[in-house]
């Protein structure tokens, strides 16, 4: 596990020293700066219109992950475990979900009480703060290891990929449309990230509750699990 922490502190380090850090953190910050910029605003649809961002974000932070394989080589053989080095890169993806994802609710939280509690039409309380939070990262996430899941050896045609991996991230947003048009795209729904399902079970809501955030976050992670298992079992069996 240590292995895997230093491997995490090393991608992070990397990527921090590129310019990608800081495009993507100005678009953050952009975006929640236009969405807070009106007041009243309604917690929950705002955090998840937040949320979605983060995910279409952080597949473009999980797509640079994965870069020359020569020195994903050199990784490997330093670390001396493909697990290790692939746990290493799912602590750093979660690393970046979590600092994104706390800007996305420090700065509304940070602005609201500089309003004195005027940001939003209903109080927004220390667990349902915290709530939304739990939603940015888990987005963010997921986001994060859907990019990842697009190796070289998983989709050599980087285009392809980059593709790919936007219409899957496209399609998770707008998949219960698609059912409507054609019932029998619902049976392959569970391949498309649960965007849209997310969307639906928090619209309406006028404030969080927990059994909302749990059913979001679990569904998150459940798919979050999924690929980074899939991604390992092709990887092994293309000897990564």
């Amino acid at each position: 596990m240590k292995t895997a922490f230093r491997l995490a502190r090393y991608h992070l380090a990397l990527y921090v020293r590129t310019s990608r850090f800081v495009m993507q953190l100005i678009a953050l910050i952009l975006f929640v700066a236009v969405l807070y910029s009106t007041a009243p605003a309604e917690a929950v649809s705002d955090f998840t219109l937040s949320s979605m961002v983060l995910f279409f974000l952080m597949v473009w932070v999980g797509f640079g992950t994965t870069g020359d394989p020569v020195m994903e080589q050199l990784i490997f053989l330093k670390s001396g475990s493909a697990a290790k080095q692939h746990l290493g890169e799912l602590l750093f993806l979660l690393i970046v979900a979590a600092v994104f994802g706390g800007t996305a609710v420090l700065y509304p939280v940070a602005v609201n009480f500089w309003m004195h509690g005027g940001l939003y039409k209903l109080p927004l309380t220390a667990p349902e703060a915290l709530q939304a939070l739990a939603l940015q990262i888990a987005s963010a996430y997921m986001g994060g290891v859907m990019g990842w899941f697009f190796h070289p050896r998983v989709v050599g045609d980087r285009k392809l990929a980059a593709l790919t991996a936007l219409c899957l991230a496209v399609v998770g947003l707008v998949k219960p449309g698609i059912a409507g048009l054609w019932p029998p795209f619902a049976v392959a729904g569970y391949l498309f990230p649960p965007l849209s399902d997310v969307a639906l079970r928090l619209s309406g809501k006028t404030a969080f509750a927990f059994g909302d955030t749990a059913w979001c976050c679990g569904a998150m992670i459940l798919y979050v699990l999924a690929l980074a298992l899939t991604r390992w079992a092709v990887l092994v069996r293309r000897k990564y």
